[in-house]
């Protein structure tokens, strides 16, 4: 799911049963709509979506197809005029699934990190960036970067201006709760070192909270033993204020 900036609803697609429907919530009228438009990405599971606000489009990216391949795919949503349509950049990330993807307002762009680029296994530690104007991928090459992992928890947080990274995890390896920052400008990661921060986990979900000017995180699977919950479902949330963790229930 994703926010939609044309229409200020959220749209939703696809889904872990290999469903290929589009459909968007009206918070105001409190519904749900379903569209059938002529073109879509079809059959996904688990691929990346995100809101471009320079452009007012939501960006979708990779994921299985219904014949377990991974995608390369590249699609856009038209909130006003209801339409999907492919892209075929002269570059693109390598097909992967489980990546996380962010809208990054502070430089109109839409940043993608990781991700499993087979299956099963194969997490990626590549960031690239989505310029909606010019239609382009660019993959982004920082001095340093998180870790690879797949399944991470991934936001913008407006009063940093940065994208923020917790969790995945590496096939196999314990379930990550390091926290990285993405800053666009400078084109760099950051380490965070919170004196707080959840239990390892990944498969959950991330949103920023404007009337608390936190990054939320809530749910997943959880690294065995999790403090406070019971693995390996995780049924805390976690507030990120973009300098430390803090657990909120």
């Amino acid at each position: 799911m994703a926010a939609d900036p044309a229409t200020g609803t959220i749209l939703w697609f696809g889904g872990d049963r290999q469903l290929g429907s589009t459909w968007t919530w009206d918070g105001t009228s409190e519904t749900w709509t379903r569209y059938l438009p002529l073109s879509s990405p079809g059959v996904v599971t688990s691929p990346g979506l995100a809101t471009d606000t320079a452009t007012n489009t939501v960006v979708l990216y990779g994921g299985f197809g219904s014949n377990s391949l991974i995608s390369d795919g590249t699609w856009t949503w038209d909130g006003t005029a209801k339409t999907w349509t492919r892209h075929t950049p002269p570059t693109s990330p390598p097909a992967r699934v489980y990546l996380t993807m962010a809208g990054d307002p502070a430089t109109g762009t839409v940043v993608l990190f990781g991700g499993a680029i087979s299956h099963p296994g194969g997490p990626n530690g590549e960031t690239w960036t989505w310029n909606g104007s010019a239609k382009t991928w660019t993959k982004q090459t920082p001095p340093k970067s998180p870790p690879p992992r797949q399944a991470a928890y991934m936001s913008f947080h407006p009063p940093t201006n940065k994208v923020v990274v917790f969790g995945g995890n590496d096939n196999g390896a314990p379930k990550r709760n390091d926290t990285w920052t993405w800053d666009g400008v400078a084109r760099t990661w950051t380490k965070q070192t919170p004196t707080d921060r959840p239990c390892g986990r990944d498969k959950g979900a991330m949103a920023y909270h404007p009337g608390s000017g936190k990054a939320i995180i809530f749910g997943g699977a959880g690294e065995s033993p999790c403090p406070n919950t019971t693995a390996p479902s995780v049924t805390d949330t976690w507030a990120w204020n973009g300098t430390n963790w803090k657990r909120k229930a």
